[in-house]
């Protein structure tokens, strides 16, 4: 993640509070057998791609920006970016196949 991408992301999660509205270890909602490897949630007053705020997973490493996201969900035909905040490498590992394993998104780690 270049300086230029990374320092406006940095601003913004300053300025922005963090809903966590799927816990770790909760099911999904239409994907019971698919489990939230961590806590999952959005930035208040932000906006993304599919209208909500902005798309989040936080580790246990507190709130700093680790690594980005990018899912493509091919039935829902959007793309979209998700933040990783204070994950170690264990965590970052966990988000991918979460991902992959609903709907058959695509799913690429960008790290910091």
């Amino acid at each position: 993640m270049t300086v230029d991408f990374g320092k406006p992301l940095d601003k913004l999660l300053l300025e922005s509070e963090i809903l966590i509205d799927r816990p770790k270890e909760t099911p999904h909602s239409k994907y019971p057998n698919i489990i939230y490897p961590l806590d999952y949630g959005y930035l208040k007053r932000t906006v993304s791609m599919d209208g909500g705020g902005i798309d989040l997973w936080a580790g246990t490493r507190g709130k700093s920006l680790d690594a980005l996201v990018c899912t493509v969900d091919p039935l829902k035909r959007k793309v979209e970016i998700k933040l990783l905040l204070g994950c170690t490498e264990a965590e970052k590992a966990a988000v991918l196949p979460f991902h992959r394993r609903t709907l058959h998104m695509g799913a690429l780690l960008v790290r910091r």
